[in-house]
């Protein structure tokens, strides 16, 4: 498999220089992607050095990411970056965790409305507690900026049919609250009136 080739397992389209594949006597499935990998699932893209899926249904999935992660989503219009990350669908619910390195920043990006907002910190933690709300919460050196959207703003990819393992899927977000960055806000004035900035569509 090479870095130009995809493969279609499951309920993703895998692409990568090298793949691994295993199916366990419990019937949970993983794949491993390594170099320039990407993982197409629905609305969703996944791109990093590496990529490891592990699964058993819909509701029990998780997603390991690392070096140079990207995550997108057509639907919500977000788009995220981060040096490893990780995405978990399980019975207590729906995290996803953007994670840096040293003195390296993650930064999260959702435009709606003709407006982007972008959000930086060294930690990010992403909650979907319902299809309406999205929850997201930033640790140290924060950073939030509000802006005019550009036409580079934009996700937008070739996407397949519409999929239960998507971890975005069928979400129609109303309501996106960055929760609680006071404590953690660099000189922002403007974002630090509030502890929690509430932006409802």
């Amino acid at each position: 498999m090479t870095d130009e080739q995809t493969l279609e397992f499951g309920p993703f389209v895998l692409q990568g220089g090298k793949l691994q594949v295993e199916v366990n006597s419990d019937g949970r499935k993983s794949v491993k992607l390594s170099g320039n990998a990407s993982l197409l699932c629905g609305k969703t893209r996944l791109m990093a050095r590496s990529i490891r899926a592990s699964w058993t249904d819909e509701s029990d999935v998780d997603f390991f990411l690392e070096e140079d992660v990207e995550i997108q989503n057509t639907a919500e219009q977000l788009r995220m970056y981060a040096r490893n990350a990780s995405l978990n669908h399980d019975q207590y619910g729906q995290r996803l965790h953007l994670i840096a390195r040293d003195r390296g920043h993650v930064t999260m990006f959702r435009t709606a409305k003709q407006k982007t907002t972008e959000i930086k910190a060294f930690r990010i933690v992403v909650y979907i507690s319902d299809r309406h709300t999205l929850r997201v919460q930033p640790y140290d050196l924060v950073s939030v900026d509000e802006r005019p959207a550009r036409s580079t703003d934009r996700v937008e990819f070739e996407t397949n049919s519409q999929s239960e393992f998507d971890f975005f899927d069928d979400l129609a977000i109303t309501d996106f609250r960055i929760l609680d960055t006071k404590r953690h806000l660099r000189r922002r004035p403007s974002a630090a009136k509030t502890g929690l900035l509430q932006l409802l569509e």
